[in-house]
């Protein structure tokens, strides 16, 4: 419609021969033309094209199609039609805006053709969207194996291609362009080509490399580049240079053709003169083999691989290879005629290995099942088949001759189930031949199936079902399943549930196929207290059965009211040191509801920091129930619920807030763990060692630390500490050789006020002193021997000892004649044995040798020890003692007179100082011996002057030397602890529980393990006291009443802790002091006294006796006259 408005004017005439004046009228008549949606919405263009790179995001726009059309008022929707099977795109129904409704990948689908439909109504117009995905680098080149081998030749030469690697990359273009290089190339023996992959050698492969291992990367050409390898493993064999050989130009076999498979009937043999690999022959068959029939072993022995049939092929020339395993293998190959000798070899056949029979139940006897057909290739008799059944079967009749198979009585499928478990039967049936001399045989397995009919109907598990539901339940509660039974199959068992009674209401609903019954109305207690449902089960047989049962459902009445605290917060401040077990405070809610909705109970549901509150479940009472830590935590922020006892049960809750004030309970602590430090000797006075600090959590001075050495063993001054920072610094000259060991027992204290509150704790530090080469050997053995003149050459004549207090390498000592006769002696450089390295000279009477003692380490510092200058060389080195040593031959022994040259050899030892109270003696051996007991808790370490001198006859020069001998004595655990702290202390007897009542104290001279001490009480006297195992603080564990109790006796033990372990005891009194707790109390309730009338004023009557119990009673003072 091109207009919708139209105007004509119309006129009317009155002609003349209607025999009238003429007459003429005129009128304008407007006709408005109404718009149909007869024209077809029109694109603007014929066919779109885009183009979109893939992995794009979800929901990118691809491009706009626009339609129009001349029909006004009309609304042009857009749809995809065809061309996007798989949703990839998505089209904005008003604006015809085309985006990605998936990830799009390339090498999927690389293009789609879109048909887009845009409808105005009733009539549509439709194009063509091409959209062109662009390719982004997004995949790695692919290996089609991530290891692969390959097998060469060791004389193979540069060039040779040995491999040939091939990676795909799905991209197009250079993303989809793979080059190839080596990443790992073994000995440089191999080269790849970059575009096709080959691999190629350019060296010469080593047989006993054995193997090489080659990393190929293919990296594509995109951006960014992707790669991935793998690993080529290339095996190194030997030359293969000669063929197998067979024993015989050809070979003729003869075999029955009912031979069984797989049976062996003759062995081809070849050999080959080359070793390893390439003399191991593999066989096989490559022709003549018709129908497979035959198969060879790789040691070349014929089998039997499938049936023979001497009727389909009497003769078989086989054409057998031998060829060696090497990588280039040579091979040779033989001709060997298999001639089939004829038997009775055709059994019949059955047409069907398993036949499946279908059977309905309920027929009677002798009803038609099935028949089973074999047929036998032989004719005559042994063509001729008979069939039967391999058992007896009363349930079935099998006709010989035909194959038939009947029914020999009726069946119930549902009977079978029961009984057999499956209403199935299998059969064995057998075909057998008449042939000679031995018939044969097939048989088939026969499969006969009941069949079913709907003849049960189905059965609910019970004929009342009941159930309850809360009339707060919500739309779709789901109440209770039904459950009905049919023993019939397939659709004479498929049930459908219905109610058909008491659901009047609508109320609920059943799933026809579960049974399961669904609340789909709002539920009033009130208005209806119970449903009774009859429910229907039917089943899909073409005659359908049924049967009903009934569903009881109970409206239960719901708890609506929840509980109401007075404040949503509550905040309570308490001291630290408040006994387990007092009130902190208490909490109550209320509910409007009666009965168990209205029976509320507390509880702590958050935050209670691993309970230390508690509550009563009945009153809302908080309690404490553990000890409380100010430095742990100063403020708990509890949750407190009340829940009221209705189902489901309603609850609420409010916070109480309790802050914790402080008091100094906190002893210092050091790290866990004993302090070891080494340190070397002859440090500087002054030098740092160590810093040892401890924590204390309290606040403040409580917290405040300050440090001291209580202890040190051995017992010295040897070292000092910054008492602020703790800082251990050297006091004096730390030498090794007096202690290689120092044990320092440091002391940290707050500085709480008064200063009896103050708390400490001990540390024990062990320094370790390493050893410095500050010491020179010492010689300590005769420096004067006899020997016999016949002596034989590489006899010991004496062993020559020198000491080095020092350890390790600057212990250890060797020794060397540095002047004399080498050549007639000679020493050990290790041992100090001195032999004779030539026979000795008659006329010789005395040789002189200096023997040097040398230790081994660096040179740090020295002592002269020996004072002859002119036995000293320059050459020696300062770590270096030498010695004189004379010997005598006991020639000259016999020459002399009696008694001049033995005492010349022989020694005096004595002890020079150091041992003044003579706990030591030492004889003429040089033998150090124990002359009185030692005890190392009064002197620990010993340092002896023993000096030895030859007796040589004067006025001969005797010659003396001296050597220092450091003794350290070790502890044994012989002394038990000693107590120093007193015996008797005074507490009130209301002190409050865990107060420290007194502190135990112990010391124990020994050092180490044997002088740590642990405390004990022997008897806790009914748990009122407890002691410090570490610091021997006892404390009050429970209340005190000096009424019932006024003292108690303590044995306290203090345990060290060596092996094995001493102890001791001691009593403490601790005497209960008393406090004015209890009001005074008569020592009767009623008193009665009789007086004489005219008893004189003043006179006494009775006396009366009161006394102190812990509750005031009243008294009456009856006065009676008698007269």
């Amino acid at each position: 419609m091109t207009t919708s408005l139209a105007s004509a004017n119309l006129r009317a005439t009155r002609f003349p021969w209607l025999k009238t004046p003429h007459q003429e009228l005129s009128s304008i008549v407007t006709i408005t033309v109404l718009d149909t949606q007869d024209n077809p919405p029109v694109f603007n263009q014929g066919m779109y094209g885009f183009v979109v790179f893939e992995n794009v995001a979800l929901g990118y726009h691809v491009g706009t199609v626009f339609a129009s059309t001349m029909d006004l008022n009309t609304n042009i929707s857009y749809l995809i039609t065809t061309g996007d099977q798989r949703g990839m795109f998505a089209i904005n129904r008003v604006t015809g805006q085309i985006t990605t409704a998936s990830i799009i990948d390339r090498e999927e689908q690389a293009f789609y053709q879109l048909k887009v439909v845009a409808s105005g109504g009733a009539v549509t117009g439709d194009t063509i969207v091409n959209i062109t995905v662009k390719d982004l680098n997004d995949n790695s080149p692919h290996f089609i194996h991530a290891v692969e081998s390959v097998n060469v030749v060791e004389n193979w030469k540069a060039g040779h291609t040995i491999f040939q690697a091939k990676a795909l990359d799905p991209d197009e273009g250079v993303n989809g362009m793979v080059l190839y290089s080596l990443k790992q190339n073994p000995k440089g023996l191999f080269s790849i080509n970059e575009q096709t992959g080959a691999i190629s050698l350019i060296g010469q492969l080593d047989i006993n490399a054995g193997t090489y291992q080659v990393e190929i990367l293919a990296s594509d050409m995109g951006v960014p580049q992707l790669s991935s390898t793998f690993i080529l493993t290339v095996s190194v064999h030997d030359v293969n240079d000669n063929p197998p050989v067979f024993d015989q130009l050809s070979y003729e076999i003869t075999i029955l053709e009912s031979e069984p498979v797989n049976s062996r009937f003759f062995k081809v043999q070849a050999s080959d003169k080359d070793s390893g690999v390439n003399g191991e022959i593999a066989y096989s068959i490559i022709e003549g083999n018709a129908g497979d029939a035959f198969g060879i072993f790789p040691d070349g022995q014929l089998y039997i691989k499938s049936e023979l049939d001497r009727e389909l092929q009497e003769r078989y020339v086989l054409l057998v290879v031998a060829s060696d395993r090497a990588v280039e293998p040579l091979n040779a190959t033989v001709n060997i005629t298999v001639i089939l000798e004829d038997v009775n070899d055709n059994r019949p056949l059955f047409n069907s290995t398993n036949y499946v029979f279908y059977f309905e139940e309920e027929q009677s006897g002798g009803s038609y099942v099935g028949k089973i057909n074999a047929v036998d290739k032989d004719f005559g008799p042994n063509g001729e088949v008979r069939y039967s059944f391999e058992h007896m079967q009363p349930d079935f009749e099998l006709n010989t001759i035909t194959g038939e198979i009947r029914s020999t009585h009726q069946f119930d499928r549902e009977a079978l189930m029961r009984q057999r478990g499956a209403a199935v039967f299998s059969l064995t049936v057998i075909a057998t031949d008449q042939g000679l001399p031995k018939p044969l045989k097939d048989q088939a397995t026969v499969q006969i199936y009941m069949k079913d009919i709907n003849d049960n109907a189905p059965k609910f598990l019970k004929d009342l079902y009941q159930a309850t539901i809360s009339e707060l339940a919500a739309n779709l509660t789901q109440v209770l399943r039904v459950s009905a039974s049919d023993v019939d199959e397939g659709t004479n068992g498929l049930i459908h549930y219905s109610v058909i009674k008491g659901n009047e209401e609508k109320q609920f609903a059943i799933d026809s196929s579960t049974g399961q019954v669904t609340l789909v109305g709002k539920l009033d207690h009130e208005a209806t207290a119970s449903y009774s449902l009859v429910i229907q089960a039917v089943d899909s047989g073409v005659v359908p059965l049924s049967s009903t049962c009934t569903l009881s459902i109970d409206v239960l009445d719901e708890n609506d009211n929840s509980p109401s605290f007075p404040k949503s917060i509550l905040s309570v401040d308490v001291l630290e040191n408040m006994r387990v077990g007092e009130l902190v405070s208490s909490v109550t809610a209320t509910d409007s509801d009666s009965g168990d909705n209205a029976d509320l109970h507390y509880s702590i549901t958050g935050t209670n920091n691993h309970g230390t509150f508690s509550i009563s479940p009945n009153t809302g009472s908080i309690f404490l129930a553990k000890k409380l830590d100010f430095e742990t935590q100063s403020l708990y922020k509890l949750n407190i619920t009340a829940k009221d006892q209705g189902r489901p049960p309603r609850s609420s809750t409010m916070s109480v807030v309790i802050y914790v004030r402080d008091f100094n309970d906190n002893p210092p602590n050091f790290p866990a763990g004993d302090i070891f430090k080494s340190i070397i000797e002859n440090i500087p006075v002054g030098s740092s060692v160590i810093s040892v600090t401890a924590n204390d959590s309290d606040a403040d001075i409580n917290g405040q630390l300050t440090y001291a050495i209580i202890q040190q063993t051995p017992r010295g001054n040897h070292f000092r500490i910054d008492e602020v920072r703790g800082t251990i610094f050297t006091n004096a000259e730390i030498d090794r050789e007096f202690a290689n060991l120092f044990e320092l027992t440091v002391k940290a204290t707050d500085q709480a006020v008064p200063v009896e509150s103050r708390r400490f704790a001990l540390k024990n530090v062990t320094i370790l002193v390493m050893d410095q080469n500050d010491n020179v050997p010492v010689f300590i053995s005769q420096n004067a021997l006899a020997a016999d003149p016949s002596v034989m050459i590489g006899s010991v004549l004496t062993t020559i000892i020198a000491a080095d207090p020092d350890e390790g390498a600057n212990g250890e000592v060797e020794y060397e004649i540095i002047n004399g006769d080498t050549k007639t002696f000679i020493v050990d450089r290790y041992s100090g044995d001195l032999r004779v390295a030539s026979a000795l000279v008659p006329s010789q009477l005395i040789y002189n040798l200096i023997v040097s003692a040398t230790d081994l380490g660096l040179n740090i510092f020295t002592k002269d020890s020996f004072n002859s200058a002119e036995v000293l060389d320059n050459d020696l080195s300062l770590n270096t003692l030498v010695m004189c040593l004379l010997l005598v031959t006991y020639f000259t022994l016999f020459s002399c007179c009696a008694g001049s040259l033995v005492a010349a050899i022989l020694l005096s030892f004595s002890i020079a100082s150091g041992d003044s109270v003579g706990h030591f003696d030492i004889n003429n051996s040089g033998v150090l011996s124990i002359q009185q007991p030692l005890d190392r808790e009064r002197q620990s370490f010993y340092s002896l002057v023993v000096q030895v001198h030859d007796m040589a006859p004067l006025p001969a020069s005797r010659y003396t030397s001296t050597a220092q001998v450091s003794i350290i004595l070790l502890d044994v655990n012989d002394s038990p602890p000693s107590f120093i702290s007193p015996k008797l202390t005074y507490i009130p007897e209301n002190t409050p529980i865990d107060t420290v009542v007194f502190k135990a104290q112990a010391t124990d001279p020994d050092s180490g393990p044997n002088s740590y001490i642990e405390y004990s009480l022997l008897r806790p006297l009914g748990n009122k006291f407890s002691i410090g195992t570490i610091d021997g603080e006892v404390r009050l564990t429970g209340e005190l009443d000096r009424e019932a109790v006024s003292n108690y006796t303590l044995t306290v033990v203090a345990t060290d802790k060596g092996q094995p372990s001493l102890s001791s005891s001691t009593d403490v009194v601790v005497i209960v002091l008393d406090i004015n707790d209890n009001n005074p109390i008569f020592a009767q309730k009623l008193y009665r006294v009789e007086l004489e009338e005219n008893t004189l004023t003043g006179t006494d009557l009775i006396q009366v006796w009161f006394c102190l119990i812990l509750k005031m009673h009243a008294t009456n003072l009856i006065l009676a006259y008698v007269g």
